[in-house]
């Protein structure tokens, strides 16, 4: 088989759907994937899963490993590694003794040593990098990433980032950075309804770091994950595009909101320009979302923005010591308003997911909470459909207690959801090994896995499910050999 060029950067972005980044485009907002369209390669990139599967932590392990999620088995974000029955690209690549660059990416956790670097994604359960020089960059984006969710220290304590940074700009974070970033938080104190404008810092902050690692290592594979412009669009589409939705937004959401989606786009569209600098000629460059968004209306999503339900968040250390399980859990917060809870007793954790189970919420006569098990650990989140003012029966290994619902949620959100999962995500590369100004239309995320180790020059494994893109690439395809033995 014909090899190529051997490097391919892949860019995570979260989400991201060609429904928003056309009319973005037509407006001159995002010259980058407007360059990388007309010279490469675009395409939609529809994920497999059923729609209680939808979720970009599952997308994303379908993606990389090349089969559904029957087949690989995960349900929570950062399950345990055992409990998944596949392994990813970079697996395959670090056996075949390729370089490998990891920043970020969903489900990566724990790191392994690779000829590489290895920095899981930010809702891992400790800093742990590899190699270990690189934990302050995982300390900062697990505090980033926590930093607003109450108790969601869990197993990781939250560094302090006036601490870190000193460690930071001696691994790569430039001065100009830190400086527009500190003009930013001087113009979101004056309006502090911009704080939105805060989840854009991490992927500027973390493109500084990734640089100077990618340029010290020099992967032939490498990843870098951003969610910022996922979180703009779950909360904030109704306020860009009110024509959109059953119930429009009132005029003060509109005032605050409207612009966040195109920000985040905005901002995404700069990275990329920076990657492509990067990565240069040389280098097979794709972007790409496991699933993408669609405005959230009908059923329960009209009914919450009808009703004003701003999202709930689970007081997690409340709960779990009124549970009589805090000394034997460990917990993380997961990328939905959900909690990872571990626990190394069998029998603690099948008592505590009964009890939780158990809970009403008696002004509605409805659960509070939904629970499920994933191996050593529970996944539990709120239901949306209730207020800090109702009454809860929870149930505790002393009896049952009665109590306010605010002992138990908050808050979680600034306005009610208006973004949900859709299938269609998106493809678009561009490289010496791409075909240039190709639309090769709906393929399936399955067949990403078999095309990037094409690229690589890596044969395919039998196990996967998709096939090799060969319609948007000049690399050929040798049949007799595009599936390894």
């Amino acid at each position: 088989m014909a090899n190529g060029t051997g490097k391919v950067l892949v860019v995570e972005f979260n989400e991201i759907t060609w429904d928003l980044i056309d009319p973005l485009m037509r407006r001159g907002l995002l010259p980058n994937f407007q360059s990388m369209v007309e010279g490469g390669m675009r395409g939609d990139a529809w994920a497999s899963e059923e729609p209680e599967h939808l979720d970009p932590w599952i997308t994303w392990t379908t993606l990389y490993t090349g089969v559904p999620q029957r087949v690989h088995g995960l349900a929570m974000l950062e399950q345990d590694r055992e409990t998944v029955s596949a392994p990813r690209l970079w697996e395959y690549l670090r056996e075949a003794g390729l370089r490998v660059g990891l920043f970020g990416s969903a489900n990566s956790w724990p790191p392994s040593p690779v000829d590489g670097f290895w920095v899981p994604g930010p809702f891992s359960r400790d800093f742990a990098t590899y190699p270990r020089d690189l934990e302050p960059i995982q300390a900062l984006n697990v505090g980033l990433t926590r930093g607003h969710t109450t108790g969601s220290a869990g197993a990781a304590a939250r560094p302090k980032l006036s601490k870190l940074m000193p460690q930071l700009v001696r691994m790569g974070l430039r001065p100009a950075t830190l400086a527009k970033i500190a003009g930013e938080m001087v113009g979101i104190k004056r309006n502090p309804r911009t704080r939105w404008k805060m989840i854009s810092f991490q992927p500027v902050l973390n493109f500084d770091l990734f640089s100077r690692i990618y340029r010290q290592y020099q992967p032939h594979f490498s990843t870098f994950h951003s969610n910022h412009v996922a979180y703009y669009m779950h909360r904030f589409w109704r306020a860009m595009q009110p024509e959109a939705f059953d119930v429009p937004p009132s005029e003060d959401e509109k005032a605050n909101y409207g612009g966040c989606v195109e920000y985040g786009y905005v901002v995404a569209d700069r990275l990329l320009g920076a990657m492509r600098r990067m990565a240069g000629p040389d280098v097979n460059l794709l972007v790409l979302s496991s699933c993408g968004q669609q405005p959230a209306t009908g059923g329960r999503y009209s009914e919450d923005q009808r009703q004003g339900h701003l999202g709930l968040q689970i007081r997690i250390r409340s709960l779990l010591e009124m549970l009589g399980a805090a000394e034997g859990a460990t917990f993380n917060n997961l990328m939905a308003p959900q909690w990872k809870i571990d626990f190394t007793d069998e029998k603690l954790r099948e008592r505590t997911a009964e009890l939780i189970a158990q809970a009403r919420n008696t002004t509605r006569d409805t659960a509070p909470f939904a629970v499920h098990r994933e191996g050593h650990s529970l996944c539990v989140g709120p239901y949306r459909n209730q207020q800090l003012d109702d009454s809860i029966e929870l149930h505790t290994p002393s009896g049952v207690r009665k109590i306010v619902a605010r002992e138990l949620l908050e808050q979680h959100a600034e306005v009610a959801k208006s973004g949900r999962h859709h299938p269609k995500g998106v493809l678009l590369a561009q490289g010496p090994d791409i075909r240039r100004g190709v639309n090769i239309g709906r393929c399936d995320n399955l067949d990403l896995a078999p095309t990037m180790l094409h690229l690589l020059g890596q044969p395919v494994p039998s196990a996967m499910h998709g096939r090799i893109l060969e319609e948007g690439l000049t690399l050929p395809v040798a049949r007799k050999m595009a599936v390894a033995a």
